[in-house]
């Protein structure tokens, strides 16, 4: 059991890459698709919204994250799991996964001029922030060419050929086993409905 997360900037071809590994026999999974992993919350209280913030969105107050219920459950998935998306605190579950990779444009972001506010940017920015257990892919390639290094990629980390190797390996299932953990123990102490 193994899992892969698939990030990037909004329009870099993750939607096109599930496709692609599902093709190839792989459970591959769009994040937007997996039944209450994706959606509003109002980041200051941590509550979940039915439907999107009024407009325009204060994203200070709300972004476009995961629950963490969903991830845990998300987790407990048998079998190779290749989940591709980004969300506002995606960041916080990356140790979780095998390996994340990174499709990053084949164009630079633009940068904010001395003096002027940044530009909105896309929940994930892969250019510029190191990514735990982050491998960049360049997006200026097929589809299909992009799957084959995703495979690769997955064959070498498989296959660990030294103690650090292994090691690597370790770390996402502790992490998952605790992320369980996490949420088995916030599900008994949370206060009963009235």
């Amino acid at each position: 059991m193994a899992f892969f997360l698939i990030t990037g900037l909004g329009g870099a071809g993750k939607s096109a890459l599930v496709y692609e590994l599902r093709k190839r026999g792989l459970d591959a999974l769009d994040a937007e698709d997996v039944e209450g992993l994706t959606g509003w919350r109002n980041i200051r209280t941590g509550e979940a919204l039915d439907g999107p913030p009024p407009a325009p969105v204060d994203f200070q107050t709300h972004r476009f994250a995961w629950d963490n219920a969903a991830v845990a459950k998300l987790f407990a998935r048998p079998g190779h799991v290749f989940l591709c998306g980004s969300a506002w605190n995606a960041r916080q579950y990356h140790a979780c996964f095998e390996q994340v990779f990174v499709i990053v444009p084949d164009k630079p972001q633009p940068r904010a001029k001395p003096g002027q506010k940044p530009r909105a940017r896309a929940e994930a920015a892969p250019a510029d922030m190191p990514i735990e257990n982050g491998r960049a892919i360049p997006a200026a390639r097929s589809v299909p060419e992009i799957a084959d290094e995703v495979e690769a990629g997955v064959r070498t980390l498989m296959r660990p050929r030294t103690l650090e190797d292994l090691k690597r390996l370790l770390r996402p299932r502790l992490k998952r086993l605790w992320l369980r953990i996490e949420d088995r123990r916030t599900i008994r102490t949370a206060p009963a409905s009235q």
